[in-house]
């Protein structure tokens, strides 16, 4: 006869197992349910607010359903904020153009990205000024803001479509403005 041995041991693990798996779960849904309110809520009086950088951006009725999710992979070196956020549309995410999905998985795509960087730098790649690469967007309290499609982008509607998309996003970065108090 064993001694000490209960059964309970494999019981805990169970019980242990399951309550990892739905406090991951919860997690995941608390993340998602999250997004999707930022979601809804990141387009108000057809301007897209950037909570982030304390900025709007004027939204085209071809655009009124923008959003955005940060990029997690890219910051600031000097500040620590985000310095890209990739933009979506909610009539688009199903079609595999979700920039949260993207930006919490890497997977599908955004529409594009809009970037904020200091008017004096440069891409580490070429050494070019991102205001002579980019140079349709706009400097606004002292950081250049500027639309960037995304190639990919084209697989989520018709080539005129995006197209029209993309110039909405690149009229709207020029028109970047902090919020009127």
């Amino acid at each position: 006869m064993r001694m000490g041995r209960t059964g309970f041991g494999k019981t805990k693990a169970l019980i242990s197992v399951g309550f990892v798996i739905v406090t991951i779960a919860s997690g995941v849904a608390y993340h998602f349910h999250g997004s999707a309110e930022a979601e809804a809520t990141s387009v108000t009086s057809q301007h897209l607010a950037i909570h982030e950088w304390g900025v709007n951006l004027p939204i085209a009725s071809n655009i009124n359903d923008a959003y955005y999710a940060v990029s997690t992979s890219t910051r600031d070196p000097l500040t620590g904020e985000p310095n890209t956020v990739w933009v979506g549309l909610s009539s688009l995410s199903n079609k595999g153009c979700d920039a949260t999905r993207f930006s919490t998985t890497g997977e599908g795509s955004p529409v594009g990205a809009i970037i904020r960087v200091l008017p004096t730098d440069t891409d580490p790649v070429t050494g070019t000024a991102y205001t002579q690469k980019y140079p349709g967007g706009a400097t606004v309290g002292g950081y250049y803001y500027v639309y960037i499609p995304w190639k990919s982008a084209v697989n989520c509607a018709s080539q005129s479509t995006i197209t029209g998309i993309n110039t909405s996003f690149e009229n709207a970065s020029k028109g970047v403005a902090k919020p009127q108090n």
